[in-house]
């Protein structure tokens, strides 16, 4: 009875207060509105070279305001730690002379009037470049080694200005072994501003080297000796590529890679397990990957498909098989050599609210080599569903050389026979002639780009890119297509000297995301 008597006297005394009349006096002013004209909502400048002239005023609706003006700046797309606001000026006019690493930083003005204390906070992008940070690279070979041109374009994405050998210009030579690929990274992980952070970077692919490269200097990140955690392991060099949330390099045939969210230095560890077992395994060169994806890979001794899941853990997995009647199967001993594969495309799964990836692969019989099969590859996660095609002897694909897949686009592989580019439709298996070469050049490479760049469509660009070789130089032809089918004459053309094995456009905005890394 107690504990219920002082309850009522509790709501009792609520009650009352609640009732008790209003005396208070509130002046309801119009909240103060603070407009600022000047800023832009970007700016792209070049460090050690541009400076930042910007001049402002602010007016507010409330009358005599006095401002006070604080500038900053901070940096974007950081990993591990908090960034920090710099201040760079005081007062209405701001002059900073651009001496910022080459990536994305955010400009912040504060704009306080004095006498009410209120303050307006504006944000502007800030796209700091430097001569390396945009334009056409081109991994090439002279002789047994490797070296990049850089076609640089102020203007638009055609028009271009040849720096050759910059890569051997930056770091004194040139790599050993004949070039290989170009892959480029956001998230790969070093100290080169001072703390551990992502740094935008290349990565070139030789037969003998891979060296990471930072797009701001284009010096060596890492040494040969350097990239691995202990002794690098010995064998020759194949891929590099991005999987999901991971970094991943093939040497020697067996797999190395860095858990990207994870706080590490740039440098590779252990190689990864095939299995349980650590039983012997060679992975091949080719791979079906996209950032978003674990990669799809295939093992020379076994002759099966296999994964690595976001590049954590000391071992890769088995697939399972999805319930299909093909007699190729994801972890049998298929008896089978691999000559490509690459991806295609995303596809998303509504129902599990995730993408699975589409690639396509091409094998050919260990012991009867004329049967040779394609075959189409969907990734669910831990579930493989295998396609196959069989491959026609009088099909100008069974006797192609080089590939590459017409990524998230027509349903097209181009491939090259006797040295002429063709394409394959992959749902009717039609086959057309889509450009004749030169009979004094030779087909060296081709490979699909596509890239969009709001901010500067001039860059945009949508083309299969098709490298050959007249005698010691190296042409790189541009097709735009429709349907598929490539036009009659290139968008443009690079010329440089060498052997040209591979290009890849770099821009401040490239990041993992913009181009599947497999061929």
């Amino acid at each position: 009875m107690k504990i219920l008597h002082i309850i009522l006297f509790v709501l009792g005394v609520l009650f009352i207060g609640g009732c008790e009349k209003n005396t208070n006096n509130f002046d309801y002013q119009q909240a103060e509105v603070i407009t600022v004209e000047g800023l832009e909502p970007s700016y792209t400048l070049m460090s050690g070279y541009d400076v930042l002239n910007i001049d402002i005023s602010a007016n507010s609706t409330i009358p005599a305001a006095d401002f006070d003006y604080t500038w900053g700046v901070y940096e974007t797309n950081v990993q591990g730690y908090a960034p920090k606001l710099d201040t760079i000026g005081k007062g209405s006019k701001l002059v900073y002379p651009i001496k910022l690493p080459a990536k994305g930083w955010m400009l912040v003005l504060m704009a306080k009037n004095k006498t009410t204390g209120v303050t307006q906070y504006l944000r502007s992008n800030l796209n700091i470049v430097t001569m390396f940070t945009r334009g056409w690279y081109v991994a090439k070979s002279e002789g047994d080694s490797t070296d990049l041109d850089l076609h640089l374009t102020p203007d638009n994405i055609s028009t271009t200005t040849l720096e050759e050998n910059v890569l051997s210009l930056s770091n004194g030579k040139k790599l050993a072994g004949r070039a290989k690929q170009l892959i480029f990274t956001t998230n790969y992980k070093t100290t080169v501003t001072g703390v551990l952070a992502n740094t935008r970077t290349l990565f070139v692919q030789s037969e003998k080297s891979s060296r990471p490269l930072n797009i701001n200097t284009l010096k060596s990140l890492h040494t040969d000796e350097s990239l691995f955690i202990g002794t690098p392991p010995p064998g020759s060099v194949g891929a590099a590529f991005n999987g999901s949330s991971a970094n991943y390099l093939i040497k020697g045939g067996k797999l190395f890679s860095i858990y990207a969210m994870s706080s590490n230095n740039g440098t590779f560890g252990s190689a990864k397990m095939i299995d349980e077992y650590d039983s012997p395994y060679n992975l091949s060169d080719y791979f079906a990957v996209n950032t978003s994806n674990d990669p799809i890979l295939w093992d020379n001794i076994s002759g099966s498909f296999i994964t690595m899941s976001m590049g954590y853990g000391t071992s890769m997995a088995k697939y399972i098989d999805a319930q299909t009647n093909n007699d190729i199967k994801a972890n049998n001993n298929n008896n089978k050599n691999l000559l490509y594969m690459g991806f295609k495309s995303a596809i998303y799964n509504a129902s599990a609210y995730r993408y699975a990836l589409e690639g396509y692969a091409l094998l050919q019989d260990k012991v009867n080599q004329s049967l040779k099969t394609l075959v189409k590859l969907v990734a669910d996660q831990s579930i493989l569903t295998i396609t196959p095609t069989d491959i026609s002897s009088t099909s100008l694909l069974h006797n192609a050389t080089m590939y590459t897949l017409n990524k998230e686009d027509e349903s097209i592989l181009y491939f090259v026979t006797a040295n002429q580019v063709y394409s394959h439709n992959l749902d009717n298996h039609t086959e057309d002639l889509q450009f004749s070469t030169p009979n004094d050049e030779e087909v060296t490479f081709i490979r699909h780009l596509k890239y969009s760049e709001n901010s500067n469509p001039v860059y945009s660009h949508n083309y299969i890119a098709i490298g050959s070789k007249k005698g010691n130089e190296y042409r790189i032809r541009f097709f735009k297509k429709s349907s598929g089918n490539l036009e009659s004459q290139p968008v443009f053309t690079l010329e440089g000297k060498g052997t040209a094995n591979d290009v890849l456009y770099i821009s401040p905005s490239v990041s993992e995301y913009t181009y599947a890394n497999s061929y």
